[in-house]
């Protein structure tokens, strides 16, 4: 029976952060733990603000020059020995019974299980630690609904304290270091594509709201250029999967309505392609178009599209149309933005000319 859980925190100039976080790692009501926290040179008083606490228990980690987030669970995860860990980062707190449930838990997992994952509820708190009354939570799902989610809507896994399963984790190590913001969105994917996930219906992680604008969390124009760009590394992922019976099962609805099947991994990939297509997000949408395009640049592949399901360069390039239609919308709701923003402003101005007028006049 596991009686030890390593936490693994990453810490990035959080000088005025990480204390409470590490007080919340002694305060646990379960003592069976050891905290590795890495350092992502910071430039603040980060490194002074961790080595003012004395616990044998604590390892402190350096790196000598900014890496990012996976190359500090990478570095922090090679120096684990426990069978399950958890992720968490330096502003965020963890609730008193953290350990204790956690180890409860993993108490009752079997072999069998294969339980790569558990999550737990989220309690959100302010810049301040003040608690919100926003509690965030993963749907209850079986595996294969959630993955389909990921593949044609977005992530909907939280990942603050989630708790991996080692020997899972490392079929998936080292994780890529050029990810930026969706890399908890592909660890997600890779472990659920190898196990199974737990949840608990518990809050157990106290979660900092991005207070920035400018940070990873907070959705602005820069991140939203880096979700676009990493799209296809997550989408790349489920390439890797070679079940079919996997396959038909994640897939089984949009299958039924489309009128296809997953039936030999020879056409797995222009499958998948087509099915990206149907999504409403018009990354995925273009990762799809693209997967499609590799079978035209094949003869072998080619030729066997066309026999099993007809597909020649006409239908091909009527693909295209899915992609104008959601362009198209996007424009379309852009201008209506734009359009009542102006709307918006010449009322302000006016309001402004209004009252500039009435102080003049009295």
């Amino acid at each position: 029976m596991e009686n030890k859980l390593s936490i693994i925190c990453l810490s990035y100039n959080h000088e005025h952060f990480v204390g409470g976080f590490i007080q919340s790692v002694l305060s646990q009501t379960n003592p069976n733990w050891e905290l590795f926290i890495v350092d992502d040179c910071s430039t603040d008083n980060n490194v002074k603000e961790i080595e003012k606490f004395k616990d044998e228990r604590i390892h402190l980690i350096k790196h000598n020059f900014n890496k990012g987030i996976n190359a500090g669970i990478n570095s922090a995860f090679s120096l684990i020995s426990t069978k399950y860990f958890a992720l968490i980062a330096s502003d965020d707190l963890l609730f008193p019974d953290f350990v204790e449930v956690i180890l409860n838990k993993i108490s009752h997992i079997s072999e069998d299980d294969n339980i790569g994952v558990i999550y737990s509820k989220l309690q959100c708190i302010d810049h301040d630690g003040k608690e919100l009354p926003t509690i965030y939570s993963c749907p209850n799902l079986s595996k294969n609904s959630i993955l389909f989610k990921l593949f044609f809507e977005g992530n909907i896994l939280l990942s603050p304290g989630m708790v991996v399963n080692t020997d899972i984790f490392k079929m998936i190590y080292p994780v890529d270091m050029n990810h930026i913001t969706y890399q908890d969105y592909i660890i997600h994917t890779g472990l659920l594509l190898k196990s199974e996930p737990l949840f608990i219906d518990k809050c157990l992680i106290y979660y900092r709201l991005p207070s920035s604008k400018s940070g990873i969390s907070y959705a602005n124009n820069k991140t939203i250029v880096l979700n676009s760009i990493e799209e296809d590394y997550l989408m790349d992922v489920f390439l890797k999967i070679n079940s079919l019976d996997m396959l038909n099962d994640i897939f089984k609805d949009k299958l039924k309505e489309m009128d296809l099947c997953f039936d030999s991994l020879e056409s797995k990939n222009f499958i998948l392609g087509l099915i990206a297509l149907e999504s409403k997000n018009i990354y995925k949408q273009r990762w799809g178009f693209k997967l499609v395009a590799t079978y035209l640049s094949d003869d072998k592949k080619y030729y066997y599209i066309y026999n099993k399901y007809k597909f020649n360069f006409n239908k091909f390039y009527n693909l295209a149309d899915k992609i104008y239609l959601q362009e198209t919308k996007i424009a379309a709701l852009k201008k209506r933005y734009r359009k009542k923003v102006k709307i918006l402003l010449s009322i302000c101005l006016f309001l402004i000319l209004l009252l500039i007028f009435c102080i003049v006049k009295v």
